[in-house]
Formats: C-alpha cells, structure tokens, sequence
C-alpha cells in the first residue's frame, strides 16, 4: 500500500489462493497439491467446476477464529465475481490495527473510489435502534401511560398497545437491517438507496415529531431523565443522516 510497510493490500484483478489459515498448514498443502514445484501459475477447481489461476499465495491465519485452522480459501476480486458478494478485507500488521484505519481507508479508495467505507455508520445505526427500543420500553413507567389509558374506552386502548407493539417491531427489523445487511445498504444499489431513503424519511419526520410537536417537560423530573432525553435526540439526528448519506453517495464519502 504505497510506502506504508505495515498494510499490504493487492490491488490486481486476479484470484489468489489462500493454502490454509492453519499455522503449519500451508507448506504441507502445498507440497500436496503441487509437489516440489511453485504454485504460481498453477491451476486450481473451486466452486463446483471454476478454473483458477493462482498468482499469489496469501500468508497462514485464521479467518474467523482459532477454531477454523482447518478452512481453505480462494480469494476472488470483487470484480470478477459473477453474482454481488459482500467483501471482506484482511489486513495483517505489527502495529495496533485502530492505527491504520486511515491507511487502509486510503487504499482502498485508491483501488477501487467507488467501494463504501462508511459501513461501521449503518452498524452504529443498527446499534442505535436497539437503544431506542430499550427507551420506548421505559416510557410507559415514565409518562404513567397505564393510568391514562386506564380513563379511555377499550379499543382506544387495545388500539394504543397494538401500535405500540408494531413501533416494537419496527425498531427491531430496521436494527437488524442495517446491522446485517450494512455491506449491501452501503453499496449503494437501487433497492439498498430506496430503503435508506425510507429510513431516512422515516427518522427525519420523528426528528421533527419530537422537536415541535412532543412537549415532555413535565415528565424530565431528573437529570437521569433529562440526560436520556438529550440522547435519544442525538439518536433521532443522527439516523437520518447517516441514511441519507447511504442513499445519497455523496463522491466525497469515497
């Protein structure tokens, strides 16, 4: 990665084999596949029927954890691959790795400017929603919802908790959402930005709900109460410009 010796990133468009994570491994796998001989240049069968040409060999380490020494892998330029994949970049260095986030960012944008690296926002995002389910379980024990309710008619009332469940739902599908699918949402993909669109929609109108419609001075009795109330609108700014960003792909993101 130009003159950084810690970060080594392989900007080619053609598929390296990793011989095996395992610490020992390698030389043994290599000596079985193409005995006494360099696999560069070789050919290898990988995903049912594919023919590979090996140009690089890919140092030993394990790629989940110390429990899957035993995985074998083809790395594969995402330009080459036949069907979208979700990449994962592996970066091996002596220094600590928060150190080179920079760096790394830097490469890739020199390999390939289009590629999202903004995708831990959408996981902090996904975060968020959790924490703002656990707030919307509090609030009824805060306001005295029960008691108020307790004066309406009961489909007023059955009314008021079936929405309360579905917001429930709500936050939880769009926590997983954008947790697990961060990659494909960053990608920016037609059906990715129309559904950050809608996230974003979503959250700036319960940004502008909260700020000029809800008056909850009565019920921020305690700094607790107050502190909580300033988190939860830096959540509810926070999420739709975090969407809005992923919808939009703005060129200085990349």
């Amino acid at each position: 990665m130009g003159d950084d010796p810690l970060v080594d990133v392989d900007a080619q468009a053609r598929p390296i084999l990793d011989l095996d994570p395992a610490v020992d491994h390698r030389e043994r796998l290599a000596n079985e596949l193409w005995p006494g001989r360099d696999p560069i240049g070789a050919s290898v069968i990988g995903n049912g029927n594919m023919t590979f040409d090996i140009v690089g060999v890919v140092k030993d380490s394990a790629s989940i954890g110390l429990r899957d020494l035993d995985q074998h892998m083809l790395y594969v330029p995402r330009a080459q691959a036949l069907l979208p994949v979700q990449g994962v970049l592996h970066v091996r260095s002596v220094a600590p790795p928060a150190s080179l986030t920079a760096s790394v960012e830097a490469a890739v944008r020199r390999i390939d400017p289009n590629v999202p690296v903004f995708n831990l926002l959408l996981q902090i995002a996904g975060v968020l929603h959790l924490g703002l389910m656990c707030a919307g379980l509090l609030m009824p024990q805060v306001v005295g919802i029960r008691a108020h309710l307790a004066r309406l008619p009961p489909f007023i009332r059955q009314l008021f908790w079936v929405y309360y469940s579905f917001i429930a739902l709500c936050l939880v599908s769009f926590s997983i959402i954008t947790i697990v699918f961060a990659d494909t949402l960053a990608a920016g993909g037609n059906l990715a930005r129309a559904l950050c669109v809608f996230f974003a929609l979503f959250w700036m109108l319960r940004l502008i709900a909260g700020t000029f419609i809800f008056d909850m001075r009565p019920y921020l009795t305690n700094s607790y109460r107050r502190l909580g109330y300033q988190a939860i609108n830096v959540v509810f700014a926070y999420l739709p410009v975090v969407y809005a960003l992923a919808a939009a792909q703005p060129a200085w993101l990349k």
